[in-house]
């Protein structure tokens, strides 16, 4: 009955379909027509469901421990953890979250895991995170389908080519990156340049005092840049080309007039802003 299959000489076995219910059964989540399986064949290796999902989640391993796991999403918040072994050992994970966990990025490796899509390393107090050389290749190597990385409060202090950009295959996927409130003051030359999908990088609530063109280099498909809430006094002009192709978000008053000035534009949001006018 409603598997897709005309049985009876009528078809009456695909008669009304889509307002089948399963009492006592399972119903499949999709499909050319709603079906409904029998609980002891979930995850027996045969494929019932036209999209598979009775095979689904049929084998998320054991939960590490002082975290908390559902389905192929762990979270370990204020576990106090010394390194990701339990973690890192199972590769099915679509959603890791690391929280309030306070470890040194140094003992840190994601190895085998080539699924994830959300990663959260924040509040972590994370120091050493951009200053571990060519020891960060491996770090996110397996990471090619992330999509969203949320590193804010932290202690990154500056970002550079070797925070993120040292992994050979990572990141080719990756639309948000979040790293705000993570003490940040310096911008070194390309230090994102191998996230050339992001569409999405919060910087507020930083320390930043420079900002240049050249900090965004590889940033082809960068669409929102959050600038707000720090103290930056050096502008490149070149920039203000630049944010004709994504916009810009800060409530500091020069950068704001900087920009629309040179861009008689509203691509930087101005609510905040104090001034009335921007001639100085």
């Amino acid at each position: 009955i409603c598997d897709g299959v005309t049985d009876c000489p009528d078809g009456e076995d695909e008669d009304d379909c889509d307002k089948v219910t399963c009492p006592g059964l399972v119903k499949c989540r999709a499909g050319v027509a709603e079906k409904c399986v029998h609980p002891s064949t979930l995850c027996d290796g045969v494929t019932d469901c036209q999209d598979g999902d009775d095979e689904q989640l049929c084998d998320v391993g054991k939960c590490p421990t002082n975290c908390q796991c559902l389905a192929y999403a762990v979270s370990c918040h204020n576990a106090r953890l010394t390194d990701l072994q339990n973690i890192t050992k199972y590769p099915k994970y679509r959603l890791i979250s690391i929280h309030k966990t306070i470890l040194d990025f140094q003992f840190i490796s994601f190895h085998n895991q080539d699924l994830v899509a959300f990663l959260n390393l924040s509040n972590n107090a994370l120091i050493h995170f951009c200053d571990m050389g060519t020891s960060a290749r491996d770090y996110f190597r397996s990471f090619t389908l992330l999509y969203s990385l949320d590193v804010s409060f932290n202690q990154i202090t500056y970002l550079n080519y070797y925070c993120f950009c040292l992994s050979i295959k990572g990141f080719v996927s990756i639309k948000i990156l979040l790293a705000h409130n993570s003490q940040i003051v310096y911008l070194v030359v390309s230090p994102l340049a191998c996230m050339q999908t992001l569409a999405i990088l919060d910087l507020s609530d930083n320390m930043i005092i420079k900002i240049s063109s050249r900090n965004l280099v590889g940033l082809r498909s960068l669409e929102f840049l959050n600038l707000k809430n720090n103290d930056i006094k050096i502008i490149d002009p070149t920039i203000l080309v630049k944010a004709l192709h994504f916009y810009i978000e800060s409530n500091q008053e020069e950068f704001c007039c900087k920009m629309q000035i040179n861009l008689k534009l509203k691509s930087c949001d101005t609510n905040h802003c104090s001034l009335s006018s921007c001639q100085y």
